[in-house]
């Protein structure tokens, strides 16, 4: 975003997935994981009903369970597609879920896990070419890669080891934005900068805290900064004040 307000973390992720969960973590969270990221695209793209079938099939490979089941996803004209989902479950090493809809190729999702069984890298790719890559490092921060084909825009988010969003950038033609985001040692948000492509920084809103004796905050105080204050300090935009009673 070349001006305007500072993007936050929860419309730094571009579109929102329907459980709720984690893309790393989400097969491993909730019922219907393991079909959660193919379905927000499908939601948001086509808001499609789906119309799961009870004709799930569960057989052995030599690394896990293969599973296979149909579905019918019907638009709000009527019409309706059919989605076949195969899924090759791993409790180590390499997963993969793949889906076909009316017969052509959908989508394809590998997930690699770690000797602990933990995800360190997933990729889901699209026919349409989207995609959306993380990776876990060494040190714990999280990368993560996504392009969207029928804007495409690409999306960068980097999460440091304690699973907070430090930096995401969205760029398309004709459109950029950078933000950063600053905590402090509780972990709460401090400070939001955005910058333009040139690196410019454009705005900056701060958080300033102050604490009671139990470490919770009893006043919390907003300060906003833009580049057309140039020099000067940021203004105050907003005090919160709160009263804690201890029981």
């Amino acid at each position: 975003m070349e001006s305007g307000r500072a993007i936050r973390p929860g419309i730094a992720r571009v579109r929102a997935r329907k459980c709720g969960a984690d893309l790393m973590t989400r097969r491993d969270s909730c019922q219907c994981a393991n079909r959660c990221t193919a379905e927000w695209k499908l939601q948001i793209v086509a808001k499609l009903t789906r119309y799961p079938s009870s004709d799930i099939r569960e057989s052995s490979w030599p690394r896990g369970v293969l599973r296979r089941w149909p579905e019918s996803l019907r638009k709000p004209d009527g019409t309706a597609s059919s989605v076949v989902t195969v899924d090759r479950t791993s409790p180590t090493g390499l997963s993969g879920e793949s889906a076909s809809k009316d017969g052509k190729p959908y989508y394809d999702w590998k997930i690699e896990r770690n000797a602990n069984g933990k995800p360190v890298s997933d990729a889901l790719r699209f026919a349409d070419g989207s995609f959306d890559e993380r990776q876990k490092k060494p040190d714990g921060t999280t990368v993560e890669r996504e392009y969207w084909a029928p804007t495409k825009t690409y999306t960068y988010q980097t999460m440091d080891a304690n699973g907070r969003v430090v930096e995401v950038i969205s760029d398309s033609q004709g459109y950029y934005w950078r933000a950063t985001f600053r905590y402090d040692q509780g972990g709460r948000q401090t400070q939001v900068a955005n910058y333009d492509r040139s690196g410019k920084l454009l705005r900056k809103d701060i958080t300033k805290y102050e604490d009671d004796g139990n470490g919770n905050w009893i006043e919390e105080r907003e300060y906003n900064w833009d580049a057309a204050l140039g020099n000067k300090h940021p203004k105050l935009g907003a005090v919160n004040r709160r009263t804690i009673t201890y029981y």
